[in-house]
């Protein structure tokens, strides 16, 4: 396998909330070319043949940088966790089809919950030259989202009909949002898959726990459902990292799970507000499920490398302990990075997110933001 090649520009797609069409979650090309296609013009387009070329080349793709930064700090991506997969048949499918959430996490962004963008709008209104707005202002997906159109159209069903030809052959179908249980999309496209897909056909649901029992049961009607569970924290640092919602209603949220066949895999961002629970994290819910413990993409303003040395280095060796090395491995990597404009960014953060938020972070961090690294 070659610096670039990746099985996904052959045997994938993603749908994204914008109707755009990539190889996987990941990419992130700026291209405006692969934007609403359907399945066959996307798989038959001369952009994708364009990039499986450069791939088998070895010409690194500028989409994938995301992919590329993660294996030069830990060795592994998800470009080389699909190396195995075979590239003669269509294997997953990803539709993220809204940006409508009912959470307003500190990581998020408008493109992933739209109650981020009525937060932005917020703090605009209550200081519109704070450096931290600013910032946000600046960033061109955020344009449309912070100034209140917070809404997408998203995928709308009519994108499953370029799919029946290939419903034979899909072995896994993912769906994340926003929320995916907060959209009345989510029942049509499950009646879809149990009308037109195959009975082991895989379904895959990122979700923060948002769940009811009606799409419990209708899961169920699925021999293979896997339930990617969004945490970040636990017990007391829950409503802080994933407001609004208490560890309490997380805790009952999860027992609708309990004696189903749904598979758990347990996913946090590592960042400045978890390291320090990061070990505790993986020994609550091991024996539940997989955990996975994800590096931060963007907003470097929360990274672990302003978390302080003692703190990042003790639990970087109690997760090699707990057998999860890679993510031990980029807490030390982290552990060397000094970024003075981040450190002060991050209490520009705190300036203008606490007010909306109603959060006192600090309470819930047992280390001093006095102590940042910059």
């Amino acid at each position: 396998m070659n610096e670039s090649y990746c099985t996904m520009a052959w045997n994938s797609i993603h749908w994204d909330a914008n109707g755009r069409s990539a190889p996987c979650c990941q990419f992130r090309g700026k291209e405006n070319n692969f934007f609403a296609k359907s399945a066959d013009e996307y798989f038959n387009s001369d952009w994708l043949k364009d990039m499986k070329q450069k791939m088998t080349d070895g010409v690194k793709i500028p989409g994938c940088d995301r992919c590329y930064k993660q294996e030069a700090v830990n060795g592994t991506s998800m470009r080389t966790r699909r190396e195995h997969l075979p590239i003669d048949e269509i294997h997953e499918i990803h539709l993220t089809y809204s940006n409508i959430c009912n959470k307003a996490c500190n990581i998020c962004r408008p493109y992933r919950s739209h109650l981020i963008g009525n937060e932005y709008k917020k703090m605009f209104e209550n200081n519109p030259s704070s450096p931290f707005i600013v910032q946000k202002y600046a960033e061109r997906q955020n344009r449309r989202l912070v100034k209140g159109e917070l809404k997408f159209d998203g995928l709308n069903v009519k994108v499953l009909e370029s799919l029946k030809p290939y419903a034979s052959q899909i072995k896994i179908m993912s769906l994340s949002g926003g929320e995916p249980f907060m959209h009345p999309e989510l029942h049509i496209i499950l009646d879809w898959l149990l009308e037109n897909a195959h009975e082991d056909l895989k379904v895959i649901i990122t979700s923060n726990g948002s769940w009811t029992q009606q799409y419990i049961d209708k899961l169920k009607q699925f021999k293979c459902v896997e339930m990617i569970i969004s945490i970040d924290g636990i017990k007391e640092l829950y409503p802080v990292v994933r407001p609004p919602h208490s560890w309490e209603w997380f805790v009952q949220q999860e027992k609708m799970l309990d004696g189903t066949h749904i598979d758990r895999r347990y996913e946090a961002v590592m960042h400045l507000f978890n390291v320090h629970q990061l070990a505790d994290i993986v020994r609550h819910f091991k024996d539940k499920g997989k955990v996975f413990l994800a590096p931060l993409s963007q907003q470097e303003y929360l990274g672990c490398h302003l978390v302080p040395d003692e703190v990042i280095l003790k639990v970087a060796d109690e997760l090699e302990e707990l057998e999860h090395k890679s993510s031990a491995d980029y807490l030390r990597h982290h552990s060397k990075i000094t970024n003075t404009t981040d450190a002060n960014m991050f209490f520009e953060f705190l300036k203008a997110n606490e007010p909306v938020k109603n959060i006192n972070y600090q309470s819930v961090i047992p280390w001093s933001f006095d102590l940042l690294r910059s």
